[in-house]
Order: structure tokens, then sequence, then C-alpha cells
């Protein structure tokens, strides 16, 4: 065998195995921006949630009395 057939045969190989390589990296990558997305917007909720009456934690206290 020559030696540029044998040098075309390992660069074919290893080709293909950075393109699945890469593939995987691929659904990963989205899959952890899909989970950091969930985490955002369960974190905004909760905290829009947390802070979004004050309202209610007003209501318990008496209002001070005005003064001039």
């Amino acid at each position: 065998m020559d030696t540029s057939i044998v040098y075309l045969i390992a660069g074919g190989i290893t080709l293909i195995l950075l393109f699945f390589i890469a593939r995987l990296a691929l659904r990963w990558i989205i899959r952890l921006f899909l989970i950091g997305i969930i985490l955002v917007l369960a974190l905004g909720g909760a905290a829009w949630w947390w802070f979004s009456n004050p309202t209610a934690q007003r209501e318990n206290k008496p209002r001070p009395a005005a003064t001039r």
C-alpha cells in the first residue's frame, strides 16, 4: 500500500470521528442551554412571586399617625 492511501484512510476516519463527537457535544450544549433557561425562568418566577405583593405585608402593620 502506498503511504498516501493510508493517510487518506486515517484522515477520513478521523473526520468521521470528529463529526460524531461534534454532534454529541452539540446535543449536550443544547440540553444544558435548555436546563439553564428553565432554571432562570424558575428563579425569576420565584423572585417575582416573593416580591410581587408588598401590600399584603403592609396591611398587617398599622399606619403611622400623621404629624404636622
